[in-house]
């Protein structure tokens, strides 16, 4: 894990080479992602102003080693170690709104729902 401007990154090292990053800052605001389960486009976002302690900017998982749980134990080591002595709920959380559909069923799958919390802005 690294700091910078109240941003930390979280690296997933396996083999020596980097298996999977993620990075998180402080953010204050989420909202519900709306999916639209008619069509593959991304959704929208709910009106109802959700408080959250973490945004996600980035989660990413190197080609070979996706379905391996990588982004999912990073979530869960940002999760213990995002804010010292407390662990993050996952509605502690808003991620940037997913541009793709692998993007959006892992975080339904992860979040047990498929309106989890998305944010619209920059982080505080």
């Amino acid at each position: 894990m690294t700091q910078h401007l109240n941003t930390q990154a979280y690296l997933y090292i396996r083999k020596k080479r980097i298996a999977g990053c993620l990075v998180a800052g402080p953010m204050a605001e989420g909202f519900r992602f709306l999916p639209d389960e008619s069509t593959d486009d991304v959704g929208c976002v709910g009106e109802e102003v959700i408080p959250v302690k973490c945004g996600v900017s980035r989660i990413w998982t190197a080609k070979k080693s996706r379905n391996q749980n990588v982004a999912k134990n990073l979530l869960q080591t940002m999760r213990m170690n995002f804010i010292p002595g407390k662990v993050l709920g996952i509605d502690d959380i808003a991620f940037a709104m997913p541009l793709f559909m692998d993007g959006r069923r892992f975080l339904q799958r992860y979040c047990k729902r498929k309106d989890f919390l998305v944010y619209t802005g920059l982080a505080i």
